[in-house]
C-alpha cells in the first residue's frame, strides 16, 4: 500500500517520464528534518532507442545477447511541511546513466548501504503503476489524432481569415451610418 506521499510524488515523476517507458521504481522511505520532509526514488526506464534496432553488422560469433538495458534516472522530492513555505513540494528527476537493467538492483542496494540504516526501497513495478493511475484521465494512453486529408480546404469563417490583400468590406463606413 503507497501513502498519499509517495502517490504524489509517483505522479510528479510520471510528469516528467511517460508512465508507458516506466520499468519499475524503488522508493525509499522519507526523512523528516525540522520543517522539511524529502525522498528519493531511483526509476528504471526503457530507453527511446529499441534493441529490436537494427544493429551494424558485426562479427561477434562467441559472444552473449546483450543484457536488456535501462536509463536510470534518480528522482528527489522536498516538500516543506511547517513556516512560512509550508505546502511547498519540489520534484526534481535526472538522468543518471545508461546500464543493464540487473544494475538497478545494485545500484539501489548500494544507496541503502551508503545510508547507514536498514532503509528498505519499497519497488513499484510497471504493472503496478499501471493498475495504480488506470483511473487517472492524466496518465491515460494518448491516442492519435485523426489525419485531416491534405485536400480538404475551409473557407474562411471570417475577415480575419481571409486573404491578406483582400478590401475590407465598405459597407460599415457608409454614409449615414452611426460610427
Amino acid at each position: 500500500m503507497i501513502n498519499e506521499t509517495r502517490e504524489r510524488f509517483l505522479k510528479a515523476i510520471l510528469e516528467q517520464i511517460p508512465l508507458e517507458r516506466v520499468v519499475e521504481v524503488h522508493l525509499f522511505p522519507a526523512i523528516r528534518q525540522g520543517q522539511m520532509e524529502t525522498g528519493v526514488a531511483v526509476i528504471a526506464v526503457t530507453p527511446l532507442w529499441s534493441a529490436d534496432a537494427p544493429a551494424p553488422e558485426l562479427d561477434l560469433a562467441d559472444t552473449e545477447p546483450p543484457a536488456e538495458r535501462a536509463e536510470v534516472h534518480t528522482a528527489t522530492y522536498v516538500w516543506t511541511r511547517k513556516g512560512p513555505d509550508r505546502g511547498k513540494w519540489v520534484v526534481d528527476v535526472i538522468a543518471q546513466a545508461d546500464a543493464p537493467l540487473a544494475t538497478v538492483e545494485t545500484v539501489v542496494r548500494g544507496v541503502q548501504v551508503r545510508s547507514g540504516e536498514a532503509l528498505d526501497a519499497h519497488r513499484v513495478t510497471a504493472a503496478e503503476l499501471h493498475e495504480m493511475f488506470a483511473h487517472d484521465p492524466m496518465f491515460a494512453p494518448v491516442a492519435a489524432a485523426p489525419a485531416v486529408p491534405a485536400d480538404v480546404r475551409s473557407a474562411p469563417d471570417s475577415a480575419s481569415d481571409a486573404a491578406p490583400d483582400a478590401a475590407p468590406d465598405p459597407a460599415p463606413f457608409a454614409e449615414g451610418s452611426p460610427a
